[in-house]
């Protein structure tokens, strides 16, 4: 089988993330009609003697992949090629199935909470995937609660949060004190019984103000209500596949390992879209975030995951130069990508003020940490 792989633009030349057999194996199996779900668990096992030996990635997707092969054919024959260590791997369904109850009663708590204040607020990520009932969406791991609010609703919010329990980090996560111009992924609050994190954001996107800003605002105007949950509220469709093709695309999280878990979002996602609302998606996309060639990019490796050409009208992009670069080397694109957004805010930024002193700040710290003691 030819190598699936994510790719995309940067300053060098384009980037490829080629996926591992085991990473194509349990997309392929999660997504995969169930009297195929036993040759595609066979193939995820094929090249492993040891549970450990899989990638961050693949662990990410199990209690899917575990659930899915579970509902298709009986027990002892998906176990007999599982190695000896995976035993636990029978009850990761119902454990799964169990924290993610939790976090949603945990989300349905916030939102009533909120909602006495007259604040708005919507769902994305994880639990919004969990609220929006997609496949297997009670099997997707999550680590946090990921809610947008308005950036004016922010101090009523923080009360409100320490009211029910969730802390800041009391050590602030600055520069000498100094926030950084670049817009952080999210405000993040800790619970005290440790299960899950909140995630406070303010765009949907996370990255430079400017170029997520109008997309933001645009989600609230088409945000729709739940049907398990009518007064809890999620991203429209082609939002929610936005927002998934710009996580898939975040280097960080090809450095952390999170890429497979969202491609198989956009598989749950786009599999209950027609071609008309890709289609929107697609140029609501290009219009606010450049993220046309993405999409159809990882239209392109649905199309090879599934063996089908569903998305053949959307894929016509081809990808010429590509640069393959080792897993360290994600550090310093991630490092480079930073300084170049720091510069292109200190251009055309309307921080200019404040981006050049955090510039600045950064460059006496370089020079004296340089000095010879």
């Amino acid at each position: 089988m030819s190598t699936i792989s994510l790719s995309q633009h940067i300053i060098v030349g384009n980037l490829s993330l080629s996926l591992s057999e085991e990473e194509v194996a349990i997309l392929q199996l999660i997504s995969c009609k169930n009297e195929n779900a036993l040759a595609f668990w066979n193939k995820l096992w094929s090249n492993v003697n040891d549970y450990e030996e899989f990638s961050f990635s693949c662990k990410e997707l199990m209690p899917s992949a575990v659930k899915k092969i579970q509902d298709s054919v009986a027990q002892t024959a998906w176990q007999q090629n599982t190695v000896g260590n995976a035993d636990f791997l029978v009850g990761l369904p119902r454990y799964t199935w169990t924290k993610n109850q939790y976090i949603i009663n945990q989300y349905k708590i916030i939102a009533a909470a909120l909602g006495k204040e007259n604040i708005e607020l919507i769902a994305i990520k994880g639990v919004c995937e969990i609220l929006a009932d997609s496949k297997l969406s009670m099997m997707r791991t999550s680590r946090d609660i990921d809610i947008l609010i308005h950036h004016k609703d922010w101090q009523k919010c923080k009360k409100i949060f320490a009211d029910l329990g969730w802390t800041m980090d009391d050590a602030p996560n600055h520069f000498y004190g100094l926030r950084s111009p670049l817009k952080a992924h999210a405000e993040t609050f800790y619970s005290q019984e440790g299960i899950m994190d909140l995630d406070v954001h303010f765009s949907a996107i996370s990255g430079l103000e400017s170029e997520s800003e109008r997309f933001t605002k645009d989600l609230w105007l088409k945000k729709v209500s739940t049907s398990r949950y009518p007064n809890l509220f999620i991203p429209s469709q082609e939002d929610r596949l936005i927002i998934t093709a710009a996580n898939a695309y975040k280097i960080q999280n090809w450095d952390k390992g999170h890429v497979c878990k969202y491609i198989y979002d956009a598989i749950s996602i786009s599999d209950t879209m027609d071609n008309a609302q890709i289609e929107q998606a697609l140029l609501r996309g290009e219009q606010y975030l450049n993220l046309r060639n993405k999409i159809t990019n990882l239209m392109r490796v649905i199309n090879d995951l599934n063996g089908s050409n569903n998305f053949e009208c959307f894929v016509k992009k081809r990808y010429v130069l590509m640069l393959t670069v080792k897993k360290s080397m994600l550090h310093y694109l991630i490092s480079l990508k930073g300084y170049l957004d720091l510069m292109k805010l200190l251009f055309t930024g309307s921080k200019k003020l404040k981006t050049l002193i955090f510039i600045s700040v950064l460059v006496l710290h370089f020079v004296f940490i340089s000095i010879p003691k």
